[in-house]
């Protein structure tokens, strides 16, 4: 790592002075002056207590330039500080600034030290996900999600054994595995177990002796680790038996039976390996802290945002999840030396709609690290680049992880006088607006959050907005039409609020498309089509643009194309609406868009070699009135892979982690050649939920009975 620092100062030089530097070792002389980087037998002693973990010391020692620090890791830190007071900077991967300089100097008294504030330093976004040397230049430390090789300072708080750090009880104890014939391992709820979605029965004496067995098989599969995490799975329905509830009423908290079950794990954990943490989630049900137990010496808890209002800082919002994560932070700061904070910073439901929320991130860092918080992973927009001001939150975020006390201005200067140049008036007009807006509203009244699920359907920017926002972006395209890099900083910095534009307008609208075309759809319809060229043009262009988390990704990209090419409002007649405009999960995987060879039919064409419930069909993307009752079927033909089996099954799940409750099966027996209508039944609607289709399930010996399914529409029928 010291032979890599020495490498980067090496370049940088070259680059602001045209002078590259020699690098040597211990093994040859030491020049008359020079950069000493480490504890080189050269190195002079240096008065005073080293920094702390990944800090440095830079100090002249004449005749020598001394870069120390306890690890060498340090040292690069260090040699970035440096860089930093000759005029580098790295706003993104593939934007740096190295001015010209005739000469570089250094004060006879210079003597600066520099201690990170947290210990874990990973803000979790595309362009540092990706770039472990764009990385380490922002200082930023990792566990495991960012890849950092060992020249960039590896990954120190790395989680081992396949332990991440959520989510790990299906991980370690699959339902698929213990169900069927221990249904008593996991959560009792609504009078019964729950196989999917589920958590664990933490009073299980079972379940404790297998999960800690695993742990520890794990753990000496993988040693070394800083963390293994032992958490929660991603929904609610945690155990309601007799037993669990007990705890959790006695410690006025469903975390109480689960810190009693990860003290037990760590318990056992220490005895082989007294360096480990256990790292467990604080999130959702269990955020608010047990009354009574304490969690062990040994236990990290993940304390998470999920829930609370990004406008304001933290302490400042009167949102009641507001007041009451505050409440739990400083609770869990008192409880524990090892408090994780895992921080939103991006709406996951569109990476690119405006979220104005860069004016809390310092006020929010610092209270966390008030009350004890030592390692910070800040989730952003991680899937993809040109969330809204992706690179400006990842850059700050970064900067003050490692210092919280720089003040924002000149931090906000730097960064738009460097990332869009010319055009940094007009984007930083823009920026402040937007944030002044949202400020505003959100200060109005405590129910006025900004929050990582939201839809466009934001009040916060007001009527006209858009035409403003739009307005100062051209001018700032403008002003920089000579300048490559800081041209194509514009363009996908226009990307959100263009995106949010077309988003807006669809969700206004297009509910009626999937089934008829309305007067309003056919007025705003040509702004929609320009909106979503321009967006597709600028998407390809970056190619590493993401739209939205998880599987809604690839509809909203279709949904954007699908606007972008058309010359007219698409419209689905007779209450139908296309297999073409049917949404597949894993497309390609699971099946993908075909013209159907015997009609000539654009259809959805859903392989058969997997049993999941691989279509849905969202009920907010269907025209419906909310409290009536719509008769449902699908058009659809098989192509059989056997004489008998199952041949589709199809049912309605639940966005809010309800069961996909099954509601027409069909044997091959029951189906056609052709396509043919298939009756689902009769539904009554809402928001929550979708419709779902999945290919026949395999049979004994695990052999499929269909080869595809041919899905022609889905139609609508109000009773």
């Amino acid at each position: 790592m010291l032979r890599y620092a020495a490498e980067e100062l090496r370049d940088h030089v070259a680059q602001l002075t045209g002078v590259e530097l020699p690098v040597t070792t211990d093994d040859v002389p030491c020049p008359a002056q020079a950069v000493l980087l480490g504890a080189t037998r050269y190195t002079p002693m240096l008065d005073g207590a080293a920094p702390g973990l990944d800090g440095f010391r830079i100090a002249v020692r004449e005749p020598h330039l001394v870069i120390v620090s306890p690890r060498e890791r340090g040292v690069l830190y260090g040699v970035y500080a440096l860089l930093e007071r000759f005029g580098c900077r790295w706003y993104a991967s593939w934007c740096a600034k190295i001015p010209r300089r005739e000469c570089l100097t250094v004060p006879a008294d210079l003597d600066v030290a520099e201690t990170p504030a947290f210990e874990m330093r990973e803000p979790y976004w595309y362009d540092v996900k990706f770039h472990p040397e764009f990385a380490a230049r922002l200082r930023v430390n990792s566990r495991s999600r960012i890849e950092m090789p060992a020249k960039f300072g590896g990954n120190e708080f790395r989680f081992g054994g396949g332990l991440v750090s959520c989510h790990t009880f299906n991980t370690l104890m699959p339902p698929d595995e213990f169900f069927d014939d221990h249904p008593e391992y996991y959560s009792f709820e609504d009078g019964a177990r729950r196989k999917h979605p589920t958590q664990l029965c933490l009073t299980n004496p079972d379940v404790l002796r297998i999960v800690t067995e695993r742990v520890l098989e794990r753990i000496r599969k993988d040693p070394g680790a800083k963390f293994y995490g032992v958490s929660q799975n991603d929904w609610p329905h945690y155990c309601q038996c007799p037993a669990c509830a007990a705890i959790d009423a006695e410690e006025e908290s469903q975390a109480g039976s689960l810190v009693r079950f990860i003290n037990a794990v760590a318990e056992a954990v220490e005895k082989e390996f007294p360096d480990v943490l256990i790292e467990t989630l604080a999130y959702m049900y269990t955020r608010k802290p047990p009354k009574k137990t304490r969690l062990r010496h040994n236990v990290v808890p993940c304390l998470c945002t999920w829930e609370c209002d990004f406008a304001l800082p933290l302490e400042e919002s009167r949102y009641p999840q507001n007041v009451a994560f505050c409440s739990d932070l400083r609770r869990r700061g008192r409880q524990t030396d090892h408090l994780y904070i895992w921080n939103y910073s991006t709406n996951f439901s569109r990476y690119p709609w405006p979220f104005a929320n860069v004016l809390t991130l310092q006020d929010n860092l610092r209270f966390f690290l008030a009350n004890g918080a030592k390692f910070i992973f800040d989730q952003g927009a991680f899937q993809g680049r040109h969330g809204d001001f992706a690179e400006l939150k990842a850059w700050l975020v970064s900067r003050w992880m490692w210092n919280p006390d720089l003040p924002i201005e000149p931090l906000l200067d730097d960064f738009f006088n460097g990332y869009y140049g010319k055009a940094a008036p007009f984007v930083r007009t823009y920026f402040d607006e937007l944030h002044q807006n949202q400020r505003a509203w959100s200060e109005g009244a405590a129910d006025r959050p900004l929050r990582i699920y939201d839809g466009p359907e934001n009040p916060a920017i007001p009527a006209g907005f858009y035409e403003r926002a739009k307005d100062l972006w051209a001018r700032a395209a403008a002003a920089v039409e000579d300048d490559p890099v800081a041209s194509y900083n514009v363009r996908m910095g226009a990307f959100p609020i263009d995106y949010w534009r077309f988003d807006f307008l669809r969700e206004k609208h297009d509910r009626a498309l999937m089934l008829y075309a309305t007067d309003d759809i056919r007025a705003v319809f040509p702004e929609m089509h320009t909106l979503a060229k321009s967006l597709a043009e600028r998407f390809d262009e970056a190619g590493n643009i993401r739209l939205c988390e998880w599987r809604a990704n690839e509809f909203a990209v279709e949904t954007m194309r699908r606007y972008a090419e058309a010359t007219e409002p698409p419209v689905s007649k007779d209450g139908i609406i296309p297999g073409s405009r049917v949404h597949i999960r894993k497309r390609r995987a699971w099946g993908d868009y075909e013209t159907d060879p015997g009609t000539g039919v654009e259809v959805l064409k859903v392989l058969g070699k997997n049993a999941e419930p691989c279509v849905e069909m969202p009920s907010n993307w269907i025209a419906y009135e909310p409290g009536a009752r719509y008769h449902v079927r699908f058009r659809l033909r098989i192509e059989p892979a056997a004489r008998s089996g199952e041949a589709f099954r199809a049912g309605l799940g639940d966005y809010h982690g309800g069961q996909e409750r099954e509601m027409l099966v069909r044997q091959l027996g029951e189906t056609s050649e052709g396509y043919a209508w298939h009756d689902f039944g009769e539904v009554e609607l809402n928001e929550r939920e979708f419709l779902w289709l999945a290919p026949g399930r395999p049979d004994e010996k695990g052999e499929y009975p269909v080869n595809a399914i041919w899905l022609a529409g889905i139609e609508f029928r109000r009773v």
